[in-house]
């Protein structure tokens, strides 16, 4: 009686055991998951101008092509060259903005995937949890 009460207690240690280490796993998910949202935030704050800045930059750049085309002005042509190169110069931050937020949602991706292995590893923990457990039931 004693050598089976003594090996129930080493069975219901490792069924804490794994259990700890479960919940450990699970706290690491929801880390994980977190800067998922962080990243993924950040991407979209900085996606959505970027898109609006490359809009603005062609629509002056269409402009001022057209300008350039047609106009007989000097002057205007000189301004419609400044307004060219403020648009390539738009359109530049804008491909800078869509790559920093590319960047982000490449880490919101990965931190996702993490945060699954994470759940996948605390739920095989839980199950072999709970057939230490039954087995020291039985």
């Amino acid at each position: 009686a004693a050598q089976h009460l003594s090996h129930a207690k080493r069975v219901q240690q490792r069924a804490a055991a794994i259990d700890k280490a479960a919940e450990q796993l699970e706290a690491a998910s929801t880390k994980e998951r977190e800067a998922s949202q962080i990243s993924e935030g950040k991407g979209t704050a900085i996606q959505r101008p970027s898109a609006a800045l490359l809009r603005d930059s062609r629509r002056l750049n269409d402009q001022s092509n057209l300008v350039l085309q047609q106009s007989q002005s000097t002057h205007a042509k000189a301004l419609a060259a400044l307004d060219l190169r403020m648009a390539q110069s738009l359109a530049e931050k804008a491909s800078k903005g869509m790559s920093e937020s590319q960047r982000y949602f490449a880490t919101a991706i990965a931190d996702r995937r993490k945060a699954v292995t994470a759940d996948e590893a605390a739920a095989r923990d839980v199950v072999r949890a709970a057939r230490v457990a039954g087995k020291a039931g039985a």
